[in-house]
Parts: structure tokens; C-alpha cells; sequence
């Protein structure tokens, strides 16, 4: 279907790279709906209106404000972690790894530095969470959160 753009609003950076913007866009069609602009959009509308934001035919395009980081991005992060840390000795994930400390076998000594291992960080994550909720520290990124997480130690 076709449809005529009769104008475009409230142009603002949606990523810190500068590749692509958000807008309102009112078409004869669909009334004002939100678009994303992109130079390599593979519809020419998409491209002119990318680059005429850029030159600033809608006004200024309004900075870029990364959402906010939320526990899910932590844990989802340390789990990543923990879990490539098991893989990077032969582990199909840190669960796999800490299976082993149960019983008398082989890998027990690595189970139960994996075991050991994930309850530090874990603690730690939490730790650092706790904190920040309680304004007692400034909320880290994520890949700072993960850079205070203790070093497996393997016996």
C-alpha cells in the first residue's frame, strides 16, 4: 500500500552511535505513527528522512538516552559469565561444572571450586545491588559490575 508522509516530528538518536533516529511520522494512511530512520534502510522514505533529520529539517535531533540498567541486565551478565568461565574448562555451563562436587570422582576438586566460585559472585553481585539500592554506591555498568566479581580459583 502506499501512503504520503505529511510530516515528521520529535526526530531523536536511537543509539549512541548516531545510526539511527526515532521520530513521529503522519501519513495520509495511518495517521502519526513512530518510525525509525535509518541511511541504510532499505526504503528510500527511511533514507531521506534519516538524512533530512540529520540535516536538521525537523529541528534537533535530541540526544541519545541509553534506558536505564535493571537487575535482569546484571544477572543475565553474571550468568553469561559464570556460565563462559565453565565452558572455558570444559564445562557445558556452570551448572554442569558444580554437578561434580557432589561425589567422589575425577572433577570433584573443580566442582567444588565452581560451587565455590558462584556462591562468591553471586554474593558479590548481590552484594554490589544492595548497595546501590540503598544509595550507598553509585550504580555500576554492567561490564564494571562484572569486573568486581572474584577470579575463579581452581585448586
Amino acid at each position: 500500500m502506499n501512503f504520503v508522509i505529511t510530516s515528521v516530528s520529535a526526530p531523536t538518536w536511537a543509539n549512541a552511535e548516531h545510526t539511527l533516529i526515532h521520530c513521529m511520522i503522519e501519513t495520509d494512511v495511518y495517521g502519526v505513527i513512530p518510525f525509525a530512520a535509518s541511511p541504510d534502510d532499505p526504503e528510500s522514505h527511511g533514507r531521506t528522512i534519516f538524512q533530512a533529520a540529520v540535516n536538521g529539517e525537523f529541528g534537533a535531533i535530541a540526544e541519545y538516552v541509553p534506558p536505564p540498567i535493571t537487575e535482569a541486565d546484571y544477572t543475565r551478565a553474571v550468568q553469561a559469565k559464570l556460565d563462559a568461565e565453565a565452558a572455558a574448562h570444559g564445562y557445558d555451563s556452570i551448572l554442569s561444572a558444580c554437578s561434580y562436587a557432589a561425589v567422589a570422582n575425577p572433577f570433584q576438586a573443580d566442582g567444588v571450586a565452581f560451587l565455590n566460585w558462584r556462591s562468591a559472585v553471586w554474593a558479590t553481585c548481590y552484594q554490589v545491588l544492595t548497595a546501590v539500592q540503598a544509595g550507598q554506591r553509585s550504580q555500576p555498568t554492567v561490564a564494571d559490575l562484572i569486573g568486581e566479581l572474584p577470579p575463579l580459583v581452581m585448586e
